[in-house]
This record gives structure tokens, sequence and C-alpha cells, in this order.
């Protein structure tokens, strides 16, 4: 006789789980979660992420689009340099590792092991030697330092740039093993990235 009121029910009920699904619906995929907590994979993913560096990794690749410049410039460097320097200051990132980590180990230990060293090199590098001052390019230091490696049997470069250094690879190791973790981690990333408007240097995120 009332079919509107018959009806009722059904339209509270679905309004209801709408709004549940709008306001409170929460998906995380974390596959360890599937596991006993006793289970060997449960146990040492937790050890990696509380003790060690992280279980996850993510990529952060950088491809030059200038013909002219590679990732052994030292500009493209300090690129890398700055976006790993936010990447490390996220609570979730428990290491990163890029060439700038290789380029400024060299930079210190050809230096005599000078704390301050432990840097990129400057864009101009100006040498006392006797009694002139010699001028030397920054981009060919860093050459010379890959070129050195490289001849002594680096390979670990092979994880961190392509072969002709066009490309370049920025590694960080999670700590989280959660899906929306790594969203946010993601999303405010690539709002940094946004914020310092590259140029000649196109950035994205992989991995996972």
């Amino acid at each position: 006789k009332h079919p509107v009121i018959a009806l009722l029910p059904f339209v509270v009920a679905i309004v209801f789980c709408a709004y549940y699904i709008y306001f409170d619906f929460y998906v995380d995929n974390n596959g360890v979660k599937y596991f006993k907590k006793d289970s060997e994979l449960v146990i040492s993913t937790n050890a990696l992420n509380n003790k060690l560096s992280g279980s996850d990794v993510l990529n952060i690749v950088f491809k030059t689009t200038n013909p002219n410049e590679s990732f052994r410039s030292i500009k493209n460097l300090k690129i890398i340099d700055t976006i790993q320097s936010f990447v490390n200051n996220q609570a979730i990132v428990g290491k990163t590792l890029s060439i700038t980590d290789l380029v400024k180990r060299m930079n210190y230990v050809m230096n005599d092991n000078k704390p301050d060293e432990f840097r990129i090199p400057n864009e101009i590098i100006l040498k006392k030697k006797e009694t002139k001052i010699d001028t030397i390019l920054g981009n060919n230091q860093v050459a010379q330092y890959l070129f050195l490696y490289e001849n002594n049997g680096g390979k670990d470069l092979n994880n961190f740039v392509d072969f002709d250094y066009r490309q370049a690879n920025l590694e960080l190791i999670i700590k989280s093993n959660s899906s929306n973790d790594v969203k946010l981690l993601i999303a405010k990333i690539n709002n940094y990235i946004q914020s310092l408007s590259l140029k000649d240097v196109n950035v994205y995120i992989t991995g996972l």
C-alpha cells in the first residue's frame, strides 16, 4: 500500500554504505599482514624495517634531455643530491643510494680525507701548486674520478647510471610495507620535484 515506506530501509542502508565508503573506507595493501606474526617472513621483515634500513625499494629515475649534458656534470649531480637530501628526511626512508654518494666519497678520499670534502666538487676548483694556483673545472674532476673508478674494477656504477650517463637512478630503501605509506611518500616527493621547476632533466618514480 505504501511502496515508498517499504523501500525506505533499503534507501537508508544504501546511503549509510555510501557514506562509509566515501569517508571511512581504508584500503592498504600490505602483503606481510597475510602471514602469521610468528612466520619467518614477518619476523625477518620486521627486523629489516625496525633494526636495519628497510625491506622494500623505490627508485627515482633521472633522465637528461640536454644532448650536451650527462650525469657527470656538477649541475645534474646536484639535482640528484637535492632530491636525495629531501628524501633522506622522510620518516619511512631508511637509506638512499646514488652516484652522488660515490662522487662524494671519491672527492673525500682524493682530498686527504678532509671531512669538509665529503661533497660534490665545486664547478670551479682552485688548487694551489707551489707558487701558482691551478684552475680545474668541476665537471672534469668528476669525469676523472669516475674514469679512475671504472678502470679499477668498480662495478657499482651499473646500479646508478647507464652506459653513457644519460640516465641515473636514486635507490630508496623503505622501512614500511604499507601501500598507503608509500603512496604518501611518492606524493610528497612528486610535489617537491615539481617545486624545483627542473630544466633539461625528467624525473619519475618507479618500483614496488
